[in-house]
């Protein structure tokens, strides 16, 4: 469903957070289904909170910490355990370095968001700029406990809606193989697979069993 604030509050809320001041949260009313077949549908406001690299820095790296334990325990899956000597790097540092990454980047040209559902942290997504007009997704994640909501769904328009608002005209992400539900989402959203795009951290290793894909916006 659509996001009804623009980007230009994003923008303006980012730069009140790298001010050291709290800006003003996002939200987008989602009508989230929880239980199967027989769901009952609620109307619930997720909040886009623009993260502050101070203020919320032990949410953003619990999340990443999460994040990166999920990713890799996929690679696990796909490869075997001798895979995790492709990365050289601890969680705890992928983390670290998501943080100084992506939660630093001025605005207009990225926008790291903390998810929440009344106050309590769901998930996180992010959007920079590549370069030019292409911008890519960064970090799209909701938390084991409230997939199956729609929520997936609710923060890909809002940063489709972001990219658009930054002039960008193609939008690129990468998820893995066993991703499904993702892939599902991406590909439901006009998303194609393409070559990999340029500052990509998957390991080349690992490239024959990722999805590098993208869209126009």
């Amino acid at each position: 469903m659509p996001v009804s604030l623009s980007m230009n509050a994003s923008i303006a809320a980012f730069r009140s957070a790298m001010n050291g001041t709290r800006g003003p949260v996002l939200q987008a009313r989602a009508s989230l289904a929880f239980g199967s077949s027989t769901a009952v549908r609620i109307s619930m406001p997720l909040a886009f909170v623009i993260a502050h690299p101070v203020e919320h820095r032990e949410t953003i790296l619990r999340l990443n910490v999460e994040y990166l334990d999920w990713v890799r325990e996929g690679i696990v899956r796909m490869f075997g355990s001798h895979a995790l000597t492709s990365f050289h790097t601890s969680v705890q540092e992928d983390a670290s370095a998501t943080l100084e990454k992506l939660c630093r980047a001025d605005a207009p040209e990225g926008v790291f968001y903390l998810l929440e559902l009344q106050d309590q942290p769901v998930g996180m997504c992010a959007l920079r700029r590549l370069h030019g007009d292409v911008a890519e997704f960064k970090r799209v994640y909701i938390r084991q406990a409230f997939r199956g909501m729609g929520l997936g769904r609710v923060v890909l328009q809002r940063l489709l809606s972001d990219a658009r608002a930054l002039g960008c005209r193609t939008v690129c992400l990468d998820t893995a193989e066993f991703m499904h539900a993702a892939r599902r989402l991406y590909l439901a959203h006009g998303f194609v697979d393409c070559l990999p795009h340029g500052d990509v951290e998957v390991p080349r290793a690992f490239h024959h069993r990722w999805h590098f894909m993208q869209r126009s916006v």
